[in-house]
């Protein structure tokens, strides 16, 4: 398994790439591991090969590696926050091709659509080099059909499943959490979780929430997130925002969260919005995580992707358009703070959609294209 980001770096993807190790390995598979150093953790058990960046030249010398062991399927896991953006990234696929023909490639692509135009243009090289392609959602299927359709025989789908399992939460947990973050019996816990960016609707979260704040002042947002207003423009100007609106006691920054704090907090909130200004799609497995815990969820809609996700309004789940409009999204948070009934429904309705999303599935699924592949 070749991926940029493996834990503990913090990444999307390289919490699924761990979590998918470990259902294929229950299912009997053995996986290793080949991803980017990580100084912080320099003894990672899992990890069999590490490069210091993705430079072609050190990306050779893990080849060679590769070609000493006895691998049956390379499997890429891409993009990932540690890749970085270099150029040579363009060449992973073609290089393996290059000097080990007869090795089976399976490549992942967990982002296309929302891409910029030069690492749609790296898609494209490692995709045409690999011997079969998983894509997440039939919206990115159908992108690939249109833009590059030389690769659609290669390609299968397989939906994510939420990376944060459903922890064990108890009175002690709940007590711990209102101790932090100093909530009572009156509070209400609006929660949003994923890595801030600017395609996650945050700014206008932040303009919604100041609205419910102003009719419930007991309101609470909670941004499961790293927050580095210091060193990150973009978490500076929602730090500044923030204070613009005046909400800097009535928003909590959690900071990084291991899956386990994650799931805790999910089971402690009241409500999940997710925003996200392309729309909610399968790819998106913080909402899925919520959902799976039966968290009231509010989340963004486009038309394409409906079908797709399934999804009900006010039966599993809030629906507005994408990109949020803050007085459209403040409706919905206001209608879920004043309506009990309504957050019990839809508790309801988010178990009963998330119940098919089962990890064992994504890796039978995923064991059915590496014997697809191997000759």
């Amino acid at each position: 398994m070749v991926t940029g980001s493996y834990p503990p770096v913090p990444c999307g993807i390289g919490d699924y790439a761990e979590r998918l190790i470990l259902e294929l390995r229950q299912a009997g598979a053995d996986v290793e591991v080949v991803t980017t150093r990580c100084n912080e953790a320099p003894a990672r058990v899992d990890v069999c090969h590490e490069l210091e960046n993705w430079k072609l030249r050190n990306w050779r010398r893990a080849i060679d590696w590769i070609s000493s062991q006895s691998f049956d399927v390379l499997h890429f896991q891409y993009p990932g926050k540690a890749y970085g953006h270099l150029p040579d990234l363009a060449g992973l696929t073609r290089e393996v091709k290059k000097r080990l023909p007869d090795l089976p490639v399976v490549v992942t692509v967990h982002e296309f659509g929302v891409t910029h135009f030069l690492r749609k243009l790296t898609v494209a090289s490692i995709v045409t080099f690999a011997d079969s392609v998983i894509l997440t959602a039939q919206s990115e299927r159908r992108l690939y059909d249109r833009l590059l359709p030389w690769v659609r025989r290669k390609i299968k789908v397989i939906r994510l499943s939420p990376s944060i399992s459903v922890a064990e939460f108890g009175p002690e947990h709940e007590a711990r959490l209102n101790s932090r973050y100093d909530i009572g019996p009156d509070n209400i816990v609006i929660a949003h979780f994923g890595f801030v960016q600017s395609n996650k609707g945050a700014e206008e979260l932040l303009k919604a929430f100041r609205a419910v704040s102003q009719r419930h002042p007991q309101a609470r947002l909670l941004m499961m997130s790293s927050f580095e207003p210091a060193s990150n423009a973009y978490h500076r100007r929602l730090a500044d925002l923030t204070d613009t609106l005046c909400l800097r006691d009535s928003v909590i920054w959690t900071g990084f969260l291991t899956a386990n704090e994650v799931s805790h907090h999910l089971s402690w909130s009241d409500i999940a919005v997710f925003p996200f200004t392309d729309g909610a799609t399968m790819r998106r497995t913080s909402f899925m995580a919520a959902m799976s815990h039966g968290l009231p969820t509010i989340t963004t809609q486009r038309d394409a992707d409906m079908e797709e996700l399934g999804l009900t309004d006010r039966e599993d789940v809030l629906l507005t358009s994408a990109p949020a409009d803050p007085r459209d999204l403040a409706q919905h948070m206001t209608a879920l703070v004043d309506s009990a009934p309504l957050r019990a429904k839809l508790r309801e309705g988010a178990l009963r959609w998330a119940c098919p999303l089962q990890w064992d599935h994504v890796a039978a699924r995923t064991l059915e294209v590496y014997h697809s592949v191997v000759r």
